[in-house]
């Protein structure tokens, strides 16, 4: 499950990808180095032009490299768009079938709207299994497991089988109430995982709290040492 317990720490990883990532693509590319050079020569080739009459050249040399860099920078920039959109595709559509299971769970409601917990939900399929599902929410740099179903969105989820019952394929009565036990045994392991992640967050709220105390205890104790 991601580090990420606070729901919205998670979905601030997927806010503004392209101001978050087009920066490292032109760092990546050495847009930055380029450019520097290009003005070098251009600020070089100004200053001889004032002074000399020897800095025609080197002048006419920095504007043909500042116009190169311009284009290169507009080239790196759309590539690097392209790259970032590619990157957040899975962060696009519907999310297939489990998504719209794990959607209407009869527990949706009981979900935290501020913890990023594991969800459970129940799948019947066409052999006579009543599958529950894992539903982990992933942060925006995380992967799926491999051998996980991942469901597009944001956020992304990856989907793990964790129980598998059968249904009666004859009794359309019973296999209805064999449903309702899975999903409110679907609707127990949620309700525990979102025990898990609010002990967590709770967790690492006293661990801020005594780094801090420790922080501030520190600095006392500095003074009296003479160290600060």
């Amino acid at each position: 499950m991601s580090s990420l317990v606070d729901r919205s720490e998670l979905m601030a990883t997927y806010a503004r990808p392209y101001r978050r990532w087009l920066p490292v693509v032109l760092r990546g590319y050495g847009v930055h180095r380029v450019t520097a050079v290009a003005a070098l020569f251009a600020l070089v080739g100004a200053i001889l032009e004032l002074t000399t009459d020897q800095g025609d050249g080197i002048l006419a040399f920095g504007l043909a490299a500042a116009t190169l860099a311009v284009v290169y920078a507009i080239w790196v920039v759309a590539n690097g768009a392209l790259l970032v959109r590619k990157r957040t595709e899975e962060w696009r559509g519907a999310g297939g079938e489990l998504s719209r299971v794990r959607a209407r769970r009869p527990h949706a409601g009981d979900a935290d709207p501020h913890v990023a917990h594991d969800e459970y939900a129940v799948a019947a399929s066409d052999d006579g299994r009543l599958v529950t599902f894992a539903f982990t929410p992933l942060a925006a740099s995380e992967a799926a497991a491999q051998e996980a179903i991942l469901i597009t969105g944001t956020p992304r989820y990856e989907a793990l089988e964790v129980a598998t019952n059968h249904f009666d394929p004859v009794d359309a009565a019973r296999a209805a109430e064999q449903l309702a036990e899975a999903q409110e045994h679907a609707a127990r392991l949620e309700a525990a995982a979102i025990a898990r992640a609010h002990e967590e967050l709770d967790g690492d709220a006293a661990a801020h709290e005594l780094l801090d105390e420790a922080r501030s205890t520190g600095a006392a104790l500095r003074d009296i040492t003479g160290q600060d």
